[in-house]
């Protein structure tokens, strides 16, 4: 199974808005290996797209042919809960994330 590489767009680089009716919140970031929450509000979506290093830590059975998981796949997180509360409390976006999701980050997961 080949996984296409979305770090090669550049996903997380400053340009032109696509939409604005988007939202976007980085849960993890280190180095190169990120975790990003897309809420695109026109199309009523929601989304995450995961870079290729954390996508190959996850078990062969959940890892998509693509970098994007749509909300029913988001419980495949579960297993970064750590890193995304550490990077979240750590880059002061704790209220961001309640804002997004309504929710701590122990309801959040609890949820998934």
């Amino acid at each position: 199974m080949t996984l296409m590489n979305i770090t090669d767009i550049d996903t997380f680089k400053p340009s032109s808005a696509i939409s604005d009716d988007e939202d976007i919140l980085i849960l993890y970031k280190e180095g190169k290996e990120s975790i990003c929450y897309v809420r695109n509000y026109l199309m009523q979506q929601e989304f995450l797209i995961i870079s290729s290093g954390l996508v190959m830590e996850l078990p062969e059975y959940y890892r998509p042919m693509t970098n994007i998981f749509v909300r029913v796949h988001f419980h495949v997180i579960r297993k970064f809960r750590l890193r995304i509360q550490e990077y979240v409390i750590k880059s002061n976006q704790l209220l961001h994330f309640y804002r997004f999701f309504d929710a701590s980050i122990a309801e959040f997961f609890d949820s998934l």
